[in-house]
């Protein structure tokens, strides 16, 4: 890599450093279904709590349905409350199940109290969302929610790799303690995406099986790509995918990487239209990324370098505008 190059790197990562992933007004729709047992009504209530917090910090819109009314099952407020949000609007929608769910028939079902919601049904209800989506599906026996449910602008994450793994799942837990932890910020710019804390929840509910001396009898997934396969976390280095599997070329995490979960640093932030064109700029990196094995270096860093450029001078810009001090001490650092 040139001297230039390396700069700009430098610059970036300083930048960045003084920047977080901006959390934008959403929609956060959390649905506790039927636990079963006293002990996991006990577990299911806190991780509900657990994201309502996580929507007090995002300053989200929260909206929680649990055993519905003597007017309405569980099921019919769900879909009542979705019907809401049907449209082209851009305010992201969070939906997030927790549960049990089971897996009959070649149909996977998330588990209410009364009667349960099928994944064919819940696609059924999003299919007219043109909305950014996410769906995190908790429960037990919910991998084949991403065949049904994936689609563009949308990620959707499960507990299960499939409709076999119907033993309680603990991922949903750990994927909201982890959300919060410092060490989930893989990339250091104070603040946790979504992939980053599917990792770490990943990781976490692993490393219990591990520790108890058990079979894992759940694999996450995530899908962000619409090609409704998923990838588990074992496919990743970091936050870049390390390997692909052969029945799915495309690769997940981008999107999900571009979405906050949680805040970490109290560092100043992108306005909303930096955030939108830093998004794109890292897409185009990305994608570059992905394709490096096929052009020449000289090439490759031709067609990178603008883009670094354009990342670290929004991040410069947005940083300037609070603190002028740090756009002269960036100046220089480039010029010497």
């Amino acid at each position: 890599m040139n001297v230039r190059i390396a700069t700009i790197l430098m610059l970036l990562l300083l930048t960045a450093a003084l920047s977080g992933r901006k959390a934008i007004a959403m929609d956060l729709v959390v649905i506790q279904g039927a636990a079963g047992e006293p002990r996991y009504q006990e577990q299911f209530s806190e991780w509900a709590d657990g994201w309502s917090d996580i929507s007090s910090h995002l300053q989200a819109r929260l909206h929680r349905i649990h055993q519905g009314s003597p007017s309405r099952s569980a099921r019919e407020e769900c879909f009542e409350t979705l019907g809401k949000f049907e449209g082209d609007g851009n305010t992201p929608l969070w939906l997030v199940l927790i549960g049990h769910g089971t897996f009959a028939q070649d149909q996977a079902k998330f588990n209410l109290v009364g009667p349960d919601i099928s994944a064919g049904e819940l696609s059924e209800r999003l299919q007219e969302f043109r909305r950014p989506t996410l769906v995190v599906n908790g429960a037990s026996a919910s991998g084949p929610f991403i065949d049904r449910l994936s689609g563009i602008n949308r990620i959707v994450i499960t507990a299960t790799k499939s409709g076999h793994e119907q033993n309680f799942a603990r991922f949903g837990g750990d994927l909201v303690s982890m959300a919060s932890h410092p060490a989930s910020d893989l990339d250091h710019d104070g603040s946790v995406s979504l992939l980053e804390a599917f990792l770490a929840a990943s990781k976490a509910t692993a490393q219990h099986y591990r520790d108890q001396g058990l079979l894992a009898t759940e694999h996450p997934m995530i899908d962000d790509n619409g090609d409704r396969t998923g990838t588990t976390a074992d496919f990743f280095r970091g936050i870049r995918v390390a390997r692909r599997s052969s029945d799915a070329p495309a690769v997940d995490g981008n999107l999900a990487h571009q979405w906050t979960i949680r805040h970490i640093s109290r560092e100043p932030e992108l306005k909303p239209e930096s955030k939108q064109r830093r998004d794109r700029l890292e897409s185009q990196l990305e994608q570059l990324r992905r394709q490096k094995k096929t052009i020449s270096e000289d090439d490759y860093y031709a067609q990178i370098e603008p883009l670094l450029v354009e990342i670290a001078m929004l991040y410069e810009s947005e940083v300037h505008r609070r603190d002028p001090s740090v756009r002269d001490r960036s100046i220089q650092a480039v010029s010497e």
